[in-house]
This record gives structure tokens, C-alpha cells and sequence, in this order.
């Protein structure tokens, strides 16, 4: 998951650069000077406000964002970026590559009819284990559960106490959650979401993974009309954090399983979490043997044509117009490395 409180942290710098007309013309500048693709990742498309649904980006934004690029830029699929890269073939100057991860049912009731209008295709990195199962996300119980509870407090054996969000400050709350249990292994990881479901004295609605997700009829309708799929693992674990036979299965398993649902073959992978910790030369190779021929991160950088395939970094979408067009112009990834 991409972090909007630290591109918060630039918005005098994008407010300045804006005013003064900068962002439009560093990315100019920087197109000129060598290719770069932006490829921007995408969770949550919709209106809804103070919602455990983090990374939600508002619809007509989103529509604004693709109106933006189709001007700008040439919106590529990644066959022919990694067509380019590897038979050094040109690309355009100015390029983008749209990506939705876990394959959110708002993925096609939201983007889905905007990217249909505009012409503009785009890749969905599904996990498998959680489409038409009653499999949620762990930090969607998380989410959930903490949004809903009445307690004050839930005491979690060595996590100490987990406190509801403030309806102020839903987002920022909830993601201080999520990354300590993203440091847990797997098994003890579960282990503590099943007490904090018994402890909060909530029960999560069946149906929830339903309306949260995507169907196969979904999917499959998405990928007779430009939308190419990905594989996002079967359960989304942080493949380091297991053993690398249980990781193998994790990938594997979902590509058989999108290629037997779509009858095609699936060579893009996405790492789950996505950072340089998250994956490994190990689990490089085991994506290169099982016939994937690319992988992307969370790694906020622009892609090159000197860029490693199975290591392509991705921009996150800003928290509004604005910020986007900071994030794609690759100024976001230049200030976000300088500052650590």
C-alpha cells in the first residue's frame, strides 16, 4: 500500500510548484532528456468518505487523471513496455501504464466505464484466494472491525492496545495499524486478527468479501474489453516472510488459476506489499521459471529502459488532481528519495 500521508508531507512543495507552473514543465524537461514510463498503481475508485477503505481515489478525479494522460502521454500496456525493453525498441517520450492491485469490485463498477470511454486499458493484479470465496483481506477485518466496535481499546497479547480511528483521522490511524501487523509473521498475524474479532464482540457480515470484490463474470467481461490481469498471489502474504516453497505455491497457484478462468496466458506478477524487503533474488526466480516476464513494486521510482523488468517501480496517484500530476511528472520520486 502506498502511503498518501507522506505526499501530504509535500503539499506546500506542490502548492509552490503548481502556482509557479513547474510540474508541467519538469516533466516536459525530463521527457526530452530520457524516456520514462510512469506506471501508476491504483486500490480504491469512488465517493465515499471516512470509510476503512484506504487508498480510495474520488471518481471524478480518476476520470479527470485519465483525461489528463490520454492528452499527455501514451498509455502502454506492459507488452510492449517489456517488449522494448528487452529488444531495446523506442517508446514514446512521454509514457504511462495505469495498474488497480487485489481486484476491488469498485475496479469495475468505477474505473472500469471511465476507462471504457477514454479507450485507455490497464492491468489488475488479482488475488485469487479472495474472488467469490468469503476470504477478506486481513486489513479489511482490521478495518472493519476497529470502525465498528464500540470499545475504547482492544488489548492484543504483545501488540499491546489497538484503538479505534478517530472519525478525524480514519486514514492516518488505520495505516499505523496495518504496518505492525504487517511485521508479523503469517501464522501469528491470523492468530491475533481472529482475537481481535473476538475481543471487538463484532461479527463481520457474510456477504462483505462479496460487495468488496470482484466476480469472475467481472473479470471476465473486463478482459473482453482491454483489460489485461496479473497475478497478485492467492492469499497476498509477504512472500519473504515464508518459507520458498510455500511462496512458490502462492504464485503459481494464481496464475493457473486466472489462466483457467480467462483461457490465457498470464506473464505480469505484482509483489504484495511491494517494497525492497517484500521480495527477494529467490523470489525473482521462481517467477522467471514459471514463465512471468515482469514484476512491479511499490518502489515509488519511474521505469527506464535500463529499469530490471521484475523490479518496476510504480507512482501512487496523489490524494487529489493536483498531486497527481506531481506524482506522474516523476518529481514525487526525486523528492521522496532525496528525503528518505
Amino acid at each position: 500500500m502506498y502511503d498518501y500521508n507522506v505526499i501530504n508531507n509535500f503539499d506546500e512543495i506542490i502548492n509552490i510548484l503548481n502556482h509557479l507552473k513547474l510540474i508541467a514543465t519538469y516533466s516536459l524537461i525530463q521527457s526530452n532528456v530520457r524516456l520514462q514510463v510512469a506506471i501508476i498503481i491504483y486500490h480504491h475508485i469512488g465517493n465515499k468518505k471516512d470509510d476503512y477503505l484506504l487508498n480510495r481515489i474520488n471518481t471524478s478525479d480518476f476520470e479527470k487523471q485519465m483525461r489528463y494522460l490520454q492528452e499527455t502521454h501514451e498509455i502502454i500496456t506492459f507488452e510492449k513496455l517489456t517488449q522494448a525493453i528487452t529488444e531495446k525498441k523506442s517508446l514514446p517520450k512521454r509514457a504511462a501504464i495505469i495498474t488497480f492491485d487485489d481486484g476491488y469490485k469498485d475496479n469495475y463498477t468505477e474505473a472500469f466505464p471511465i476507462l471504457k470511454k477514454y479507450k485507455i486499458p490497464a492491468t489488475i493484479f488479482l488475488t485469487t484466494g479472495h474472488i467469490e470465496t468469503n476470504e477478506i483481506f486481513w486489513w479489511n477485518k482490521i478495518g472493519y472491525i476497529l470502525c465498528n466496535t464500540k470499545l475504547k481499546k482492544i488489548e492484543l497479547e504483545d501488540l499491546g492496545d489497538i484503538s479505534p480511528p478517530s472519525i478525524e483521522n480514519i486514514s492516518y490511524s488505520l495505516r499505523m495499524i496495518y504496518q505492525k501487523f504487517k511485521k508479523i509473521p503469517e501464522d501469528k498475524k491470523n492468530k491475533l486478527i481472529n482475537l481481535l474479532i473476538q475481543k471487538s464482540d463484532i461479527k463481520i457480515p457474510k456477504g462483505l468479501n462479496k460487495d468488496l470484490m470482484m466476480s469472475w463474470d467481472n473479470i471476465r467481461e473486463m478482459n473482453e474489453n482491454g483489460i489485461d490481469f496479473g497475478a497478485h498471489t492467492v492469499t497476498h502474504p509477504i512472500l519473504t516472510n515464508l518459507s520458498l516453497d510455500q511462496a512458490k505455491l502462492e504464485i503459481v497457484e494464481s496464475k493457473k488459476i486466472i489462466e483457467k478462468r480467462l483461457n490465457k496466458t498470464i506473464t505480469t506478477f505484482c509483489y504484495p506489499n511491494g517494497f525492497a524487503n517484500d521480495y527477494n533474488s529467490d523470489i525473482i526466480k521462481i517467477l522467471k521459471d514459471n514463465g512471468f516476464i515482469c514484476s512491479v513494486t511499490a518502489i515509488p521510482k519511474m521505469v527506464t529502459m535500463k529499469s530490471d523488468l521484475f523490479e518496476l517501480g510504480r507512482l501512487p496517484p496523489g490524494y487529489d488532481y493536483k498531486s497527481f500530476k506531481f506524482c506522474i511528472s516523476g518529481l514525487y520520486s526525486v523528492l521522496n528519495k532525496m528525503l528518505g
